[in-house]
């Protein structure tokens, strides 16, 4: 399995169309659980979660914190797209890059927005609207829909892959998601807490080719050593700790998973 492909310092150039000819394509354009910026944060990156995935000719993006802004960037070279946007859980962090992604202003392109419990629609309008934004969705050339997914029910997207959700507990009541292609399969969870359901977590996330998580250290630690996943890559890192912490956090990780690291902004990552 192809080892990641990794940049020391965040790029905010639009990145050049990926090559579709293997397997899927993982990209960080923000991997903090709320943005950060300044000198500390020069290796790992100060955007909040976004993260595109590229299978074939399907587009899967993971929440739109503020990396979703780069993200779009990256995209502008594409022809027309046809996107599918992930939301861990519908709050302001992970939902702020909608109005600045580029691509949603182009009658060509067709996004679907998924969470669970219909509350993208709703958030979304409360998010762009007087006096918190000066427009609406309604500015959007490209179509939006919105889709509602059912806990642990298997939905089909294109390109034979398949998305299941897994409700996520804690203060904040959030969703996992697994996602299922033509020999390649990654799961992820945002927001991982002592309240989870270890062994539903494990079994969900079992046996993955990759395992995308962000949460408290503790339950991660107690969580990811049981999921068996091939490879874990750790995100959602909090504002306040600065790139020496992150090593130092990363450095502990790798010695209970070795096949483990933390997510820098600009990293890509090939699943075969």
């Amino acid at each position: 399995m192809a080892a990641p492909m990794t940049s020391s310092t965040p790029s905010l150039a639009p990145s050049p169309e990926p090559d579709r000819s293997d397997g899927p394509l993982v990209t960080f354009h923000g991997v903090r659980s709320a943005p950060q910026d300044g000198p500390s944060t020069r290796a790992f990156g100060g955007h909040s979660t976004c993260i595109a995935i590229t299978a074939g000719d399907t587009l899967l993006i993971l929440d739109a914190g503020s990396g979703m802004r780069t993200c779009g960037l990256s995209l502008l070279a594409r022809g027309p797209l046809e996107g599918h946007v992930f939301f861990s859980r519908p709050t302001v962090v992970r939902t702020i890059g909608i109005p600045f992604f580029a691509p949603a202003f182009s009658a060509e392109n067709r996004f679907t927005l998924y969470s669970t419990g219909g509350v993208i629609r709703s958030e979304l309008r409360r998010l762009m609207s007087d006096p918190v934004f000066p427009v609406s969705p309604d500015i959007f050339n490209a179509t939006v829909t919105f889709h509602d997914l059912e806990p642990g029910m298997p939905v089909a997207l294109a390109s034979d892959i398949t998305v299941t959700t897994l409700p996520l507990g804690g203060s904040m009541p959030g969703t996992a998601y697994r996602f299922n292609g033509d020999g390649w399969s990654l799961a992820w969870a945002a927001g991982i807490s002592h309240h989870e359901d270890g062994n539903a977590f494990c079994d969900f996330a079992r046996a993955a080719d990759l395992l995308i998580a962000g949460g408290a250290p503790e339950a991660i630690s107690s969580l990811v050593q049981e999921a068996s996943a091939a490879r874990l890559v750790i995100t959602d890192h909090p504002p306040d700790l600065g790139d020496d912490d992150l090593v130092r956090r990363e450095e502990a990780l790798q010695r209970l998973a070795p096949n483990s690291r933390f997510a820098r902004q600009g990293d890509t990552l090939r699943l075969s």
